[in-house]
């Protein structure tokens, strides 16, 4: 039993954001690098986040195993909402520790389900079943740049909507979202084409989406069809270096945060 205790204890990371500390379990490879490039991989995203409100609803779409999850719920304090969808099985197992681990069950909703732009039952193709990974995919085999991918596993998953999650399964409307899921973001964008053209109570804030370089055009298309406009975007750390070395812009990833159109 103590052993089993010394080895929990090795596999805990701690982290500061905001003066507040964050514990996370960490165990895999593609974990480890998470945990260890959390103040530099993606600082925009981090600064947004810190500026939530106590009370709002987070929407974070693509949480992996938790490493903007956490931050946003220890922003929120127990007075706001975070709902944190993630599909990979082994991923989510994670997520949900790193939610137990931090005291978060009451402020954060765990979703292991895909979302998409309509109720469907595909197959979710993984990339890899480690924790952490990404890539993984509903419905189709494809890379955030349209390469090929063998799955190592395909399992059956329900994939739905934003809008039907709020218009018949009372999820809360949320303030701010963040969408990252390699490659689908287009298919998430027009399942909540309700909430976003205002035929809710109210309308997200701001929303953050990853944007891939097949599906740039779409996406502002989209999202200036609903009325926002792009307020900043920031690449990744590791983007931001290749570009500064000279490397082509396009080639790469990045995050725009949208807001409405005043």
């Amino acid at each position: 039993m103590l052993k089993l205790l010394s080895n929990i204890i090795e596999k805990k990371r701690d982290l500061h954001f905001r003066g507040r500390r964050l514990s996370f379990f960490v165990q895999t490879k593609r974990e480890k690098n998470r945990i260890k490039s959390f103040y530099n991989k993606e600082p925009g995203t981090l600064n947004w986040i810190s500026t939530f409100n106590k009370r709002d609803v987070f929407y974070d779409i693509g949480a992996n195993i938790g490493i903007y999850t956490i931050p946003a719920a220890s922003i929120l304090e127990n007075e706001g909402k975070v709902y944190a969808f993630e599909p990979h099985l082994f991923s989510f197992k994670k997520l949900i520790e790193n939610i137990s681990l931090n005291k978060f069950s009451d402020t954060i909703e765990a979703c292991c389900i895909p979302l998409t732009n309509e109720t469907t039952l595909d197959h979710f193709n993984y990339t890899t079943l480690e924790s952490g990974s990404t890539g993984s995919q509903l419905g189709h085999t494809n890379t955030y740049n349209n390469e090929k991918f063998s799955p190592v596993f395909r399992e059956l998953k329900l994939g739905i909507s934003i809008d039907l999650l709020i218009e018949q399964f009372s999820f809360q409307i949320p303030d701010h979202i963040k969408i990252d899921v390699d490659g689908n973001e287009a298919a998430i964008i027009t399942g909540m084409r309700k909430l976003l053209s205002g035929q809710f109570e109210r309308q997200p804030t701001s929303i953050q989406i990853e944007v891939n370089p097949a599906e740039q055009k779409l996406t502002f298309e989209l999202m200036g069809q609903y009325g926002y406009e792009e307020a900043s975007r920031h690449y990744t750390a590791t983007g931001q270096r290749r570009i500064d070395e000279g490397e082509d812009p396009s080639k790469y990833p990045y995050n725009v945060i949208f807001k409405r159109l005043k």
